[in-house]
């Protein structure tokens, strides 16, 4: 279920602009009410994106993670594997089960990347 959404919703960002330099964007229905695309993940599924604002080509991450869950999921423009961070172990607390995935929780999980269309996911394993 996660690559289907990880993998559609990375096809829409690949044609829009909507964030500015890896400032991480939720994705809901209020915040792509105006475009022409309609994307509403499951109310569990927390599901944001961060792009370069540089246009086509256009650089871009996405992550998702569901809050019942203990696995962040991310891809990117410059990569073709859907990695993944298991907080089953290490940082439960912080960022396993029961936490919320959006972009104000975003500097929380401190693994996400840090740069557009980052590849190199060091500690990440390829899904």
């Amino acid at each position: 279920m996660f690559k289907k959404l990880i993998l559609t919703v990375a096809a829409f960002i690949a044609f829009q602009g909507l964030a500015s330099a890896l400032t991480w964007v939720d994705i809901n229905a209020t915040a792509l009410t105006n475009q022409a695309f309609y994307f509403k993940s499951s109310n569990a599924v927390g599901v944001i994106y961060a792009n370069d604002a540089l246009g086509v080509p256009q650089a871009y991450d996405i992550a998702a993670k569901h809050t019942a869950g203990d696995r962040l999921y991310s891809t990117s423009s410059h990569s073709s594997n859907i990695m993944y961070k298991d907080y089953s172990v290490t940082n439960a607390a912080t960022m396993g089960k029961g936490i919320v995935l959006n972009a104000a929780a975003a500097s929380t999980f401190t693994d996400l990347p840090t740069v557009a269309g980052e590849s190199v996911y060091t500690g990440w394993i390829a899904q």
